[in-house]
């Protein structure tokens, strides 16, 4: 059971009887994967690594999708394999195209992506990044960005790890309902509909994917604190070494994208 280091808080809007839309997500991933350097302390890294981390965008992913949104990370471009920890993780999300990125890379060109499909679409963009040298968008950068912080996990525990994938820090969302549908009387409602024909929900195969890499995610963190064998991963056992590779991995649970 993942015990989600990312909570999407909706506080209840008022009762409509009107049909609404969900508006696309749109995650910063540069900003986001920044955010939670350690999810387990001491675990992964020194304090004096500077690698982003992909495996924060994993539990975002998976309550973002799980709540029926369709969403998308977007990058100014692919992050080489020396700036992230986890780089396999942006390999698969790739892979399922669920990451977006300019044609060209140039200062500041996700920022630029982003905003603009929130201009088109009427997307929320999840980011910290006030937007500020974008004066032109900062109708956009205000109205259609969900803001995030990093907050100690109280459930935290090496006895709750060994039940479930659970992280010492867990990232939250707080957005109102009215800020992630939109409804009929809304300006941008025709910009919202027409997002819905242009950006795919998640499949099955991209659930079970995301899935299993949350599975290896875990094994890996077992492996590395010395820790049994996750129950979830019936496939393997504790006689066995850990693949050293996610492909290995997926091969030994018939995951195929």
């Amino acid at each position: 059971m993942l015990k989600s280091p990312s909570t999407l808080t909706l506080q209840p809007a008022k009762p409509s009887k009107q049909p609404r839309l969900k508006r696309i997500m749109i995650i910063d991933g540069f900003n986001v994967m920044r955010s939670s350097h350690n999810l387990v302390t001491g675990l992964q890294c020194s304090p004096y690594d500077s690698r982003m981390n992909a495996i924060t965008l994993l539990p975002m992913l998976k309550r973002i999708i799980k709540q029926g949104f369709r969403v998308r990370v977007v990058f100014k471009r692919l992050p080489k394999p020396f700036e992230i920890l986890h780089n396999y993780i942006i390999g698969a999300l790739n892979q399922m195209r669920l990451i977006l990125y300019p044609e060209k890379d140039f200062l500041e060109a996700d920022d630029k992506m982003m905003l603009e499909i929130a201009q088109r679409y009427g997307s929320m963009i999840i980011t910290n990044d006030a937007f500020r040298n974008h004066e032109e968008y900062k109708e956009i950068a205000t109205n259609n960005t969900i803001k995030y912080k990093k907050e100690r996990n109280s459930k935290f525990s090496l006895d709750a790890l060994q039940k479930g994938l659970i992280f010492e820090n867990k990232i939250h969302m707080l957005a109102t309902e009215d800020k992630v549908y939109c409804y009929p009387n809304s300006r941008d409602y025709r910009k919202v509909k027409s997002s819905h024909n242009n950006f795919w929900p998640a499949t099955k195969n991209d659930i079970k994917a995301i899935d299993s890499l949350c599975d290896y995610v875990y094994y890996s963190i077992c492996f590395q604190m010395g820790l049994r064998i996750p129950r979830s991963i019936k496939f393997m056992d504790d006689r066995e070494n850990m693949p050293h590779k996610y492909v290995d991995f997926c091969v030994r649970n018939k995951i195929q994208f």
